[in-house]
């Protein structure tokens, strides 16, 4: 019993020196491994980044904050993972950046921990060799949404942002909304993640609060000139189809790049079609 005790009592150890407080993590999944550096960015537990260098490379180096997708409720995927990995064997600095869900807050806080993470990131580029002028979003669905809002309400200047990512974005929740009323399962989820986002029914909630919040997380409300160039990226049978960009591309002309991929793929998986992630550090490289 006592040599129990006394192995339940290291687990314990081991587990808070690997916590989100300091210290180093090893994040590992089926295709490989990678050891990322965990930090916090803000007070709540939602608020932290894994943080992962190159292993050669010149400094000063450009920046990659990644967020993820996942109906703005669910976990980060072990595949980011691999996909960070790729960006860093590229010369990245890659930031892979949690937030909190629709079920800890309400919007504007998603957008918020965005743009903290973003100053974050600036104010500490002298630890990480990083060049403040060159820091990129890469986003992937809900995050995709994240990225885009993030950049375009706070514009280029205030954050430092050259160029953003977007796979399968969501830009406009409004009508993904809409869209969900009659849709698959993967939109139907959208909708409701939606709306539990903005914290009210656009239909039937008739307040200005309400139609305030909805205008308020759709990317076009905030797009301006001098926001940062867009990639933007869907497939065919994408469940958040390409109009969600086709239309910011209307109103951002050249800055707002829009390719519609083969296939069904969503989110981060279209970085595994052919050619696409060398599609996208080609972009970033040119910005």
């Amino acid at each position: 019993m006592r040599r129990i005790v006394t192995v339940m009592a290291v687990c314990t150890v081991l587990l808070l020196c690997t916590s989100f407080d300091g210290g180093r993590a090893e994040v590992r999944e089926d295709e490989g491994a990678a050891a990322f550096t965990p930090f916090s960015y803000g007070p709540h537990p939602r608020q932290r980044l894994l943080a992962l260098s190159p292993e050669r490379g010149t400094t000063p180096r450009p920046a990659l904050v990644v967020l993820h997708g996942g109906y703005w409720t669910d976990d980060r995927s072990p595949h980011w993972n691999t996909w960070s990995a790729r960006f860093a064997e590229a010369g990245y600095e890659v930031f892979d950046i949690d937030y909190r869900r629709n079920v800890d807050a309400p919007w504007p806080a998603q957008r918020d921990d965005v743009v903290a993470a973003l100053r974050w990131v600036r104010g500490h580029s002298a630890r990480f060799g990083v060049d403040p002028r060159r820091l990129y979003l890469l986003g992937s669905s809900a995050g995709g949404h994240l990225a885009l809002n993030a950049a375009t309400y706070e514009g280029a200047r205030a954050t430092g942002v050259r160029g953003v990512v977007g796979l399968s974005p969501v830009t406009d929740p409004l009508r993904a909304w809409r869209d969900g009323r009659e849709g698959n399962a993967r939109e139907r989820r959208v909708r409701t993640n939606a709306e539990l986002l903005a914290g009210c029914d656009p239909e039937r909630d008739e307040s200005a609060r309400c139609a305030r919040v909805w205008r308020d997380m759709s990317v076009a409300t905030h797009l301006t000139p001098d926001d940062p160039a867009m990639l933007l990226l869907h497939s065919r049978w994408d469940f958040v189809p390409d109009v969600h960009s086709r239309t910011l591309a209307r109103i951002g002309g050249s800055a707002v790049s829009v390719n519609t991929l083969q296939g069904s793929a969503h989110g981060g998986p279209l970085m595994d079609l052919p050619g696409v992630m060398d599609m996208i550090r080609s972009w970033l490289k040119a910005r």
